[in-house]
């Protein structure tokens, strides 16, 4: 209409005056921001030429591209959230103080989501690759784990794990002698805190963070810069579970994150871990720090496995008595509902 306006030489004043409606009325059908409509189409047809059923035509057709515009955008927003909520638990980490509450905004999410792996651009594939993806072993483990949300958590760990200071006083030998004073650290009455913070002093980083939905982690150890650094969740809030997962992550620093240990060296541990030889490795040593050999052999040769023999060979060895019973427990020495009150909290 405007362009029509232009080459008769007219205003849209005058042309509003002509057509009988007022320049403000013509100004907002010229703007798109009033619709054509049947009255104004004949008007039309009368002023500038052509048909109304043309001006209605090139009406509706103007509509509908900015219908097609509209939701092709909300389909691209769709697929975008379709997107970081398949890759990332959204709901849970507002929840625990991750991200912010990005609300309904797309954009907000994406640049929380940008803020929190560090990326410039909205790309989330490189999760394809993560550490979590080799994590999945049996088919029934696999359709109930997410390693995408198992990448997140652990992204999430190496930001907390940044924020502590590195250390140089970095050993693997005497952190690995500290390893076998596990057992006596279980024993006390405040013996998580001693032994945490005694892996500090000998430069290993060390951090709790709430396990996610679908991840089914248990702890993970991996470099930090140049700290060997463990995390753990306390999915399985037992004294059994602490001391084994803690035990396992030591013997992973011990082994496999000494000086100079890449980044990309990672290890994540879950209630059914990937099988390969770092593991076994590191559950092999895990059992040396526990002991594990010693207590079969006491046991199996033990004519009965009793409340009194668990007291009295936890007394005698100076390991707490749940980590006993976890241990028979997981040998079948004992059935699982067996002395769980040793287990506690």
């Amino acid at each position: 209409i405007q362009r029509m306006l232009e080459t008769r030489n007219l205003s849209q004043a005058d042309f509003a005056d002509i057509v009988g409606y007022s320049e403000k009325q013509l100004s907002q059908i010229v703007t798109g921001t009033a619709p054509i409509t049947l009255d104004f189409a004949l008007r039309l047809e009368r002023t500038l030429g052509e048909s109304a059923a043309e001006w209605l035509r090139k009406e509706t057709e103007y509509r509908l591209g900015i219908e097609k515009e509209k939701q092709e955008k909300e389909l691209r927003r769709i697929r975008i959230k379709n997107d970081i909520y398949e890759r990332m638990p959204i709901r849970e980490m507002v929840k625990l103080g991750w991200i912010e509450d990005p609300g309904r905004d797309v954009g907000k999410l994406i640049e929380a989501v940008k803020a929190f792996w560090n990326i410039r651009d909205f790309d989330l594939s490189f999760m394809d690759s993560s550490p979590a993806m080799m994590m999945r072993s049996t088919e029934a483990y696999q359709a109930k784990f997410n390693p995408c949300f198992a990448a997140t958590w652990l992204q999430k760990a190496k930001l907390e794990a940044a924020k502590q200071p590195m250390s140089e006083s970095f050993d693997s030998e005497a952190v690995e002698r500290f390893g076998f004073e596990l057992p006596a650290c279980s024993s006390m009455p405040d013996g998580e805190a001693v032994a945490l913070r005694r892996l500090g002093q000998l430069g290993v980083k060390v951090l709790e963070l709430p396990h996610l939905p679908q991840t089914y982690l248990d702890g993970a150890a991996f470099m930090s810069g140049s700290s060997p650094t463990i995390a753990f969740t306390r999915r399985l809030d037992r004294i059994d579970n602490f001391w084994f997962v803690l035990a396992h992550e030591t013997a992973h620093v011990c082994l496999h994150l000494r000086k100079g240990t890449n980044e990309s060296h990672v290890f994540l541990d879950c209630d059914e871990p990937a099988s390969n030889q770092r593991e076994d490795e590191a559950n092999a040593l895990a059992g040396k720090f526990l002991r594990q050999s010693e207590m079969r052999i006491f046991f199996r040769t033990c004519p009965r496995i009793s409340r009194e023999t668990i007291l009295e060979y936890s007394k005698e060895n100076g390991v707490h008595p749940g980590i006993v019973v976890g241990f028979l427990q997981h040998i079948h020495f004992l059935t699982y509902w067996n002395f769980n009150d040793f287990k506690s909290r």
